[in-house]
């Protein structure tokens, strides 16, 4: 469970514009995972993690997930277990394990992801062992999810090609730059290692000169796996995230964020 992820050959930003990056691992609904369920699990994490708050369950994102409720059920929800400072926090439902890192005020560096996996390996063994000891159902890992929010000052939407490859022609419409563009392409195939899917988000508020741009990579799991095989699914999920950012942003962008062995 404690080997570190290897980032051989993937590009490397001193500077990168993140603020926020969330890893975790999705896996077929526990029916007993209810909201006492979830509050007694956030009690062993109290001591690092002694804020708890609750939030709507998010959408089934799993590559063949479904969610169901019958009659007048309660609906799940979300339990999130944050740090002191609320720069980490860990986020569980009936489907799903997260830990967030989001950047807070000042300028605390992104701690990496080898930090983040080995929080989720830990979080998650602390997981497998209560839903082993509980009536909550099999525990059978789906998907690894890794996503990175960054953020990117701009002076104006002008600026957006200076920063971001032109993948579509349609992102300009008329000479107007359109506010939000979605894109999905799928990773690998049905019988390759790295099956499962990215979505990459680019968004351009009116009112906000920050671009807006999100990339989340999902990896199917096979539910025989071990833990490390799990985490093995997540490593890929992010090498195909950092590799993804790297190919949409332009050169003269990767100086500006320290690339390493960006031409000056």
């Amino acid at each position: 469970m404690g080997d570190v992820a290897s980032a051989e050959a993937l590009p490397s930003f001193t500077l990168p514009p993140v603020i926020e990056v969330a890893v975790g691992i999705h896996f077929l609904q526990l029916p007993g995972l209810d909201t006492v369920a979830l509050v007694r699990l956030a009690d062993k994490w109290r001591e690092r993690f002694p804020k708890v708050q609750e939030h709507v369950a998010l959408p089934p994102l799993g590559l063949a997930s479904f969610m169901f409720q019958v009659g007048n059920s309660v609906p799940p929800i979300r339990l999130w277990a944050l740090t002191a400072d609320e720069s980490l926090l860990i986020q569980v439902q009936h489907d799903r394990l997260l830990i967030n890192w989001r950047k807070q005020e000042g300028d605390a560096p992104y701690p990496r992801y080898d930090v983040l996996r080995s929080e989720l390996s830990t979080i998650w063994s602390d997981f497998e062992r209560h839903v082993e000891g509980a009536d909550f159902g099999v525990l059978r890992p789906s998907a690894a999810e890794v996503t990175f929010f960054n953020r990117i000052a701009l002076s104006s939407a002008a600026e957006v090609p200076r920063v971001v490859r032109a993948l579509s022609p349609d992102f300009l419409l008329d000479g107007h730059l359109a506010t939000r563009l979605q894109m999905e392409r799928q990773l690998g195939d049905n019988d390759g290692p790295a099956h499962g899917r990215q979505t990459i988000s680019l968004g351009f508020p009116a009112d906000d000169n920050r671009l807006q741009l999100e990339i989340t990579s999902l990896i199917a799991i096979d539910a025989e796996l071990s833990s490390l095989d799990v985490l093995r699914a997540l490593d890929v999920a992010h090498d195909e995230g950092v590799s993804m950012f790297d190919n949409f942003t332009t050169e003269g962008a990767h100086i500006e964020w320290g690339k390493l062995g960006a031409r000056n």
